[in-house]
Parts: structure tokens; C-alpha cells; sequence
């Protein structure tokens, strides 16, 4: 790394030249930051790891506002940039709440700072710099990807316990759907042949030949792919779903027009409108209800991976396959950057050309970037592979664009072998579930209806036993000193807590799934409770047990009023505006997903004096249902900013490959003279580490051609790129011994 210069702005402020260059030389640094990071950097009870210092001046000006109560912010710089920041804020004590570290060390505050807690509550965050941002120092890049790797570790593995409240809520609203149990479809395609088509940018590649192919391979599709599938024609014969994100609904909602021959797979805790408007039949994975119940049937025990595809994986192990085919299943980017197959919100955000991130070697010897999610996947699908062997089921990625994985092997489409099936595939699945009958529907009913009593009765009785217990706890001391009647508090606390554990154990454990995150907080019993503990601690306990409880109940009693809706009769006879109403309670079901896509007031249904009334109501329901979620104004592009850095990187660590997948990304994109720009740069680049000095002076003079008419007028110009082409040209020129251009190019 060079020397690094300090330089002074008007207002006295000191940066670091090669750092910041031009950010901060004529303008106070608070401004610009105040301007360009808004109300970001600061709300209360968040955390904040932030790449680069900004030469100090960042960390000077969060110092300077009024830091909210609870925040703390963690600088992580380069390593041989922090003796240096540190002697630019050699005037100031740096407060408990801002940390300056290495990026070896940032991680491992973990435990010190309860990073837990602030991805429980979603407020932990990964900022850059601007110096992070602008990239004039590429290890900046090396950095910026390190700490993003790390972050995003941190949130999935803490949104694992964090889900678990979605997950329950989410189960209660299926409980008319999840009827029938994934383990019936066991070993129903003993020795055949399935396909899995996820969401990969290699998706399309072999859906010709996997379409042609169908009456004798299983097509199995996570459902985020079904837009592009219906868009080529290609019918699957299994959609798979399994998130409980809202977002689902939209990027999966075309799934809601299939045939209604195809079989969903779900999970007991998917997004309960796309489950409900589900045209077909389903079979879920998982429990029914989430307390313990001899109603739960034996099942295919609970699944779960980063992606849709790894649940996937386990389910066609069960389902007997002896071979499986994986295609859109990359698990890394594309060489263009483009992180998901056509058809998919993602693909149409562009290419993702800027990200820095782990290099993870494809089935055709590329090396290609990789996000932290993607390489979960990919270490749990070695699990699954060697697993899926062990059972006599081999896995195959049709693709030579995706992540290379130890125990699954690269096939061509053309060299797959397989068996015949003999039957139609939709009438072996629907023969293997079962036709289901009006009987069946409303016995699985009249149980959900016991259960849902049931369940009513223990928590509230637990919401009374631990209103009492937090009673009892107040008054275990009095002014900080053991109060007289502690001895009869604390007997009545062990025995409302010895009821929680035993009368109302399978009730009260799901309470504590439900708020795992805010048990977590809790000591182990393990570890003995001083005096001084108990109040606190058995404050913050109860606390979480009345809290969950009460939100818990509520849950319970919509599920009651939605299946009393389902009880209520045969849903046709029903009035309109009755109907409108349980909608709004049971959120889309499936019964009137037709009134929603074409009904009109004209129906003899619609009474006169609710004609207004309902034609609102349709208009809303039928526009909430059309939206596309990927057409969002929040949506945002991704943008050109890292690009520049990437390349410098590249140049810096001499990768002439990776440079040419960056300008087959920025061929993809909206053409600005930014992107032409840095196509120059990049193919400069590439000229340069081929010494091909000619070449690349071509391409960096291009960059100084579109910038003529500001050069010769004198303007000062801040362009990165515009700098990088000069110095280029530069050095080129110094070691040809061409001092005149190279004079010429840095004056």
C-alpha cells in the first residue's frame, strides 16, 4: 500500500489524500455527510458496522450529533490505515460505543456487543464509507466484501430463531390447507428419474429437452421460477413452496394459474395467500399445528436450507427417485453478474457487475462470485448429496455455468439415462394422495375447531399465571432489599412456574418458540440465580411469557374465526357481502379466487343496495392480486457504483478473466457514458496485463476524449475513472520513458 499523504481543507479538517482524494478538499466533510447519508446513520438501539473511517472524519462526525441511546458503531478500517486514523484523532477519547478495529477483530465482538439482539430486531446494519464506496484504495473492495460475508452470516443465522414467531403465525392460517401429509408421496417414484428447476441464470438452458422429456422425468419447480416456465411453455408436474415472506406471494403468484392437475408442495408455514388460492391439490411437510398433538399424522419431519432447492433435494430422496437433475440449481452469479434466471425480479434489476465476494470455481472451470446464502446452499447440497447416495439417489447439475460441488457430477442433457415411467405422472401423484371427500374436509375441520379450544384454554390461563408472576416478582424486594414476604412470593412464582412446566407444558412451549429470540436473554437454570438476579431476571421472563402469550391468543382466535367461516356452510350460497367479509379475515381463500380474477356486479348474487359497495371491494381485491411485485417503485437497479474499484482490483491482482466477465455485465446494462467509461477502463485493463501498451492507450484515451471540452476548460473534474485512465496513461508513458505525455497526463 503507498504512503499515504495528509492534506488540509479550508475549514482545518485533515484527510488522507489517497484515501478521499477530492472528497472533502474544498466542502466540510459534516455537510457532505449529512447530505449523503441522511437519517441513516443514526435511530435508536441500532447497530452499525461500518467500512472505513473516511479518514477519521466519519467517526469526527457521528461524534458530532446526538447519538441515540443504545447505538453502537464499529469502524472497521485497513489494517495499515488504523495507526494512521488514529493519530488523526489523537485529540479525542474515543466513548465506549464507537469501536475502531481491524477487519480480523470485527466479528468477534460478537458476544461483547449482543450482536443477537440487534438481528433479532432487525437493526443491525453494514454501512460503507465513502472511501469504501469510491474505491480509490482497491483493497477497500477486499474489505467491503470480507465484512458483507461476515454480516450477512450473522443475520441468516439469526433470523433462523427470529422466524420461528413468523413460522407459527403462519401455520395457524394454514390449518384448513394442510390437509394432507408430504409422507404419502414415499418412495412413490422408486429407481425414476426428477429434474429440479430452480431459479439460477442457467434456467433456460435445458428446458427444451427437459419439456420434450416429460412424460418420463418428474419436473419439479420451486415456485419463483413458474413465470419464466410458463412463459417458454414448459409444465412441471410439482411446484415446491416454502416461504412465509409476503414477498413470496408476489414472485410467486403465477403459480396460482397452473393447471390444476400440478401438485403443490408446501410447507406448514407458507405464505398463507398463495396456499390458500391454490387451484389444485397439496400435500404439506411438517405439523398441522404447532403444539404437540396426537392430531399431528406421522409426516415428513420438518425441512429447512437457504434455498428452495435444498428443501427440494431432501424431498425427492424421500419421494424415491434414484436420480435427480438439477438445472437453474448455480448457486453462484453469472459471469455477466446476473444472479437469477430470466423471469425473475432479480434478472430484471440487471446485472449485480460491482459486487466483490468470494470466487467459487463452475462445472466449466470459470471462476465466478458467490454470495453468503449461495455458499450455505452449496456446503449443505455436499451434505445432501452424499446423504442422497447413501439411499441409492445420485445427483447431477445439468448446467457447466454452476457452482461446483463435491459429490454431484456434471452431465450433459443428451447423455442422461433413465427409466420409463409407465402411466400418466399426474394420475400416479393424485392416485398416490388420494381423492379427498366433503366428509374428510369436515372432520380435519371439527379437530382443527378442538384444538383451537384447546389451545384457547391453556393460554389463557397462562396469560393469568404470568400477569400473577410478575406480581409475585415485584414484590420479592422492596428498595433494592429482600422484602418481608420474598419466602411467599417465592414459593408462589415455583409453583405457577411448575404449572407452566406440567398442566400447560405443551401450550406454554410453543409460547417460548414463539419468543425465542426474547428467551434467548434468559440465564440457563444450569446456572444458580443469586438473590439479587431473580427480580430482574424473572421480570424479563414473565415479561416475554405475558407478551407472546397475549399475541399468541390473539392468533388463536383469528384461526377460530377463519374455520368458522370454512363451517359455515356451502360458500356459494353465501351472500356477497358476506363473503367479502370472511375475505378480509381469511385472506383470499380459495373459493372465491374467481369472483377476485373476473366477477361482475352484474351477478345475481350482488343485492341492489350493495352493488357500490361491492364493486369497490373487487376492484381492490382484483388490483391487489395483478400487481407485480417486481414492478414496485421501491424497487431499485443495480447500480454502476464498485464497478470501478472491481476493476482496479482485477488490474492490482492481475485477472484479465474476471475483467472480461465485468464487461460482459456493463454489455447488458443501459449504455451512459459512465458504462462506457468504464468499458474503456476495463478494456485498457486487459490490454495493459497482455502488454499490449498500444491497445490500451486507445481504450484510456477514450476515457479523456468524451472528457475534451471540461479538460480544456479549465473546470476542475472529479471523476474517478477520468483519474485511473490519466494515471494509467501515466505510468504506460513513464516506462517508455515518454516523460512529455506523462508530464502532460498528471498536470
Amino acid at each position: 500500500m503507498n504512503d499515504f499523504t495528509i492534506q488540509t481543507n479550508p475549514v482545518g479538517e485533515k484527510y488522507l489524500y489517497e484515501v478521499n482524494r477530492n472528497a472533502f478538499s474544498t466542502t466540510d466533510s459534516k455537510a457532505i455527510f449529512s447530505k449523503f447519508y441522511g437519517d441513516q446513520l443514526w435511530g435508536k438501539d441500532k447497530l452499525f458496522v461500518i467500512s472505513g473511517t473516511d479518514s477519521g472524519l466519519l467517526i469526527r462526525y457521528i461524534l458530532s450529533g446526538d447519538v441515540p441511546a443504545g447505538n453502537r458503531y464499529i469502524f472497521v478500517e485497513l489494517d495499515a490505515l488504523i495507526p494512521i486514523v488514529k493519530k488523526l484523532l489523537s485529540d479525542i477519547s474515543l466513548p465506549d460505543f464507537i469501536r475502531l478495529v481491524k477487519v480480523s477483530e470485527w466479528a468477534g465482538l460478537s458476544e461483547e456487543l449482543g450482536f443477537e439482539d440487534y438481528v433479532h430486531n432487525e437493526s443491525m446494519f453494514f454501512v460503507r464509507s465513502i472511501a469504501a464506496i469510491d474505491g480509490y484504495l482497491s483493497e477497500y473492495f477486499e474489505l467491503n466484501a470480507a465484512i458483507d460475508d461476515r454480516y450477512r452470516d450473522f443475520v441468516w443465522h439469526g433470523a433462523l430463531i427470529g422466524s420461528k414467531r413468523s413460522y407459527i403465525g403462519k401455520q395457524l392460517k394454514n390449518l384448513y390447507s394442510n390437509r394432507t401429509p408430504a409422507i404419502k408421496l414415499h418412495d412413490v417414484f422408486k429407481g425414476k428419474t426428477a429434474v429440479i428447476l430452480a431459479g439460477g441464470p442457467s434456467l433456460d438452458q435445458n428446458l427444451e429437452w427437459i419439456n420434450k422429456n416429460r412424460q418420463n422425468i418428474v419436473i419439479i419447480a420451486v415456485s419463483r421460477v413458474i413465470r419464466r416456465l410458463k412463459e417458454l411453455s414448459v409444465h412441471p408436474h410439482i411446484v415446491v413452496s416454502v416461504d412465509p415472506k409476503d414477498d413470496n406471494f408476489h414472485v410467486s403468484k403465477e403459480m396460482l394459474m397452473m393447471d390444476p392437475s400440478v401438485l403443490l408442495i408446501n410447507s406448514y408455514h407458507l405464505e398463507e395467500n398463495l396456499l390458500a388460492l391454490w387451484p389444485g391439490r397439496s400435500v404439506y411437510i411438517g405439523d398441522i399445528y404447532p403444539w404437540e398433538t396426537r392430531n399431528n399424522p406421522e409426516n415428513i419431519a420438518k425441512l429447512s436450507g437457504p434455498t428452495v432447492a435444498n428443501i427440494a433435494v431432501d424431498l425427492v430422496r424421500l419421494m424415491g427417485f434414484s436420480q435427480v437433475l438439477l438445472a437453474g440449481v448455480d448457486l453462484c452469479y453469472s459471469k455477466e453478474g446476473y444472479t437469477h434466471a430470466k423471469g425473475n425480479p432479480e434478472f430484471d434489476k440487471g446485472p449485480n457487475i460491482g459486487h466483490v465476494s468470494v470466487k467459487i470455481p463452475t462445472y466449466g472451470g470459470d471462476m465466478v462470485d458467490t454470495q453468503v446464502d449461495y455458499f450455505n446452499a452449496l456446503k449443505m447440497l455436499e451434505i445432501q448429496a452424499k446423504r442422497s447416495a447413501e439411499f441409492g439417489c445420485v445427483l447431477k447439475n445439468l448446467s457447466l455455468t454452476a457452482a461446483k460441488i463435491d459429490g454431484i457430477d456434471y452431465v450433459s442433457a443428451e447423455d442422461v439415462e433413465f427409466e420409463i415411467i409407465s402411466g400418466d405422472i399426474e394420475d400416479i401423484l393424485l392416485k398416490t394422495i388420494g381423492l379427498e371427500s366433503q366428509e374428510e374436509i369436515n372432520h380435519h375441520l371439527n379437530v382443527i375447531k378442538k384444538e383451537l379450544f384447546s389451545a384457547r384454554k391453556h393460554l389463557v390461563k397462562i396469560v393469568e399465571l404470568s400477569s400473577e408472576a410478575l406480581k409475585c416478582n415485584d414484590n420479592l424486594f422492596i428498595d433494592n432489599k429482600v422484602s418481608p414476604d420474598f419466602t411467599v412470593n417465592k414459593e408462589r412464582i415455583d409453583k405457577i412456574e411448575k404449572l407452566l412446566d406440567t398442566r400447560h407444558k405443551k401450550v406454554a412451549n410453543v409460547v417460548k418458540e414463539f419468543g425465542a429470540e426474547d428467551y434467548l436473554k434468559i440465564p440457563p437454570r444450569s446456572r444458580e440465580w443469586k438473590e439479587e438476579d431473580i427480580k430482574k431476571v424473572g421480570e424479563v421472563y414473565y415479561n416475554a411469557y405475558l407478551f407472546h402469550s397475549r399475541v399468541l391468543l390473539e392468533l388463536v382466535e383469528q384461526a377460530e374465526r377463519r374455520v368458522n367461516f370454512y363451517t359455515t356452510g356451502d360458500f356459494y350460497s353465501l351472500n356477497l357481502i358476506r363473503l367479502l367479509e370472511a375475505w378480509d379475515v381469511s385472506k383470499r381463500p380459495s373459493a372465491v379466487t374467481e369472483w377476485v380474477l373476473g366477477f361482475s356486479t352484474e351477478n345475481k348474487f350482488v343485492e341492489p343496495a350493495y352493488k357500490d359497495e361491492v364493486e369497490s371491494h373487487i376492484t381492490r381485491l382484483r388490483q391487489a392480486f395483478s400487481e407485480k411485485g417486481e414492478e414496485k417503485a421501491s424497487e431499485k437497479h443495480f447500480t454502476l457504483d464498485g464497478v470501478r474499484g472491481k476493476l482496479a482490483l482485477m488490474f492490482k491482482n492481475q485477472n484479465p478473466e474476471g475483467i472480461n466477465h465485468v464487461l460482459m455485465g456493463l454489455e447488458k446494462i443501459e449504455k451512459s457514458e459512465m458504462s462506457e467509461n468504464l468499458t474503456s477502463l476495463a478494456n485498457g485493463y486487459i490490454f495493459e496485463l497482455h502488454e499490449q501498451f498500444e491497445n490500451s492507450l486507445m481504450s484510456y484515451m477514450q476515457i479523456v476524449d468524451r472528457s475534451a471540452d471540461l479538460l480544456h476548460s479549465g473546470v476542475k473534474i472529479e471523476d474517478p475513472v477520468l483519474e485511473d485512465a490519466l494515471q494509467r496513461i501515466s505510468s504506460i508513458a513513464m516506462s517508455h520513458s515518454d516523460y512529455d505525455t506523462a508530464e502532460l497526463a498528471v498536470s
